[in-house]
């Protein structure tokens, strides 16, 4: 197996190592080609139909960046063994995601989240020819325990993990470049912001001070970073159903709730595979057959009446046709 350098529409070029590139070409990860990172938000934005694979991508090189920023000058801020062990928990840190997988997790409840699923930990990360390669090498045993959603990381080592997902670590540097990018919207934070990364009695903090003196740049760009994430919670992520991109996902949450699917089966569906599936169960019954018409067709639900209430001020009803 040879090193490879991949192009990404975000972060350009993108360098894998032997291990990396054996990792992805496993069956479970090649799978994440077929899942949109937004769900259905493209129903909304056109051009959110990037992928979980491009984002894994993009999380193992940020989280190669942070590190390689925290080597410098300090060459043994990292074992070779785990530098390796974090690169291969980034790059496979959302094999557990399944079709429109926030809609069922977050918005409804009706699955554990996919970081703390034990179902889809074994099914997905253990299991299968990526569990087999990951067990192989000291490194892709440690990263396992990154991932686990059961096994604590030891005190001094917290740091490894929450390089990969914590308040602010890899994952998040990824998907506020590229979902802002492919959702057309105008929102950058400043790279110095791998600056400031180090560890710290076993975490990862943000060195705000140099030279004794407290850094209000580095804390500007936090606060900028924080921002960037709090604007795409709100126009994309989590946003008014009646108008965001995903009150799309509710016709599907709701045809997913009367399939009878098992997660099992959840995880080994893309998001067109879960759509054929429903299809199957419900050639047959007609009122849910043209639900999934209408959700592919984008015959979409839309506010009738909402009641709000301002600061200080009585609650206010307006009303508006339902119409599609």
């Amino acid at each position: 197996m040879h090193a490879k350098k991949l192009r990404d529409a975000v972060h350009k070029d993108i360098r894998l190592d032997p291990a990396e590139v054996a990792a992805l070409d496993t069956p479970q990860m090649q799978r994440l080609r077929g899942i949109r990172q937004l769900g259905a938000a493209y129903y909304v934005y056109p051009s959110a139909h990037h992928t979980r694979f491009e984002h894994c991508l993009g999380t193992y090189w940020m989280a190669r960046r942070v590190m390689d920023e925290m080597t410098t000058g300090t060459a043994s801020a990292f074992s070779p063994v785990e530098r390796e062990a974090v690169h291969l928990a980034a790059l496979v840190h959302d094999v557990t995601h399944i079709p429109f997988g926030h809609t069922f997790e977050d918005e409804r409840r009706l699955l554990d989240r996919h970081d703390q699923n034990r179902l889809r930990y074994r099914c997905l990360v253990e299991g299968g020819e990526l569990g087999e390669l990951l067990r192989s090498s000291e490194a892709g045993r440690l990263a396992l325990a990154i991932l686990s959603p059961d096994e604590p990381m030891p005190p001094e080592r917290l740091f490894l993990r929450e390089i990969v997902s914590g308040t602010i670590c890899a994952d998040l540097l990824d998907y506020l470049k590229r979902d802002n990018y492919f959702c057309g919207l105008c929102y950058e934070f400043d790279d110095r912001i791998f600056q400031y990364f180090r560890v710290a009695d076993g975490r990862l903090v943000l060195d705000m001070e140099q030279d004794g003196y407290f850094r209000r740049d580095a804390l500007s760009e936090v606060t900028n970073l924080l921002r960037i994430r709090y604007v795409l919670s709100e126009r994309v992520l989590l946003p008014p159903r009646e108008d965001r991109g995903r009150r799309d996902d509710l016709q599907g949450r709701r045809a997913r709730h009367g399939a009878g699917l098992r997660e099992e089966e959840l995880c080994e569906l893309t998001d067109g595979g879960l759509i054929y599936r429903l299809r199957e169960r419900f050639a047959g019954d007609a009122p849910l057959a043209e639900l999934l018409d209408d959700f592919e067709m984008r015959r979409l639900f839309k506010r009738c009446y909402v009641v709000g209430r301002g600061v200080g001020e009585e609650n206010v009803a307006t009303s508006c046709a339902a119409t599609t």
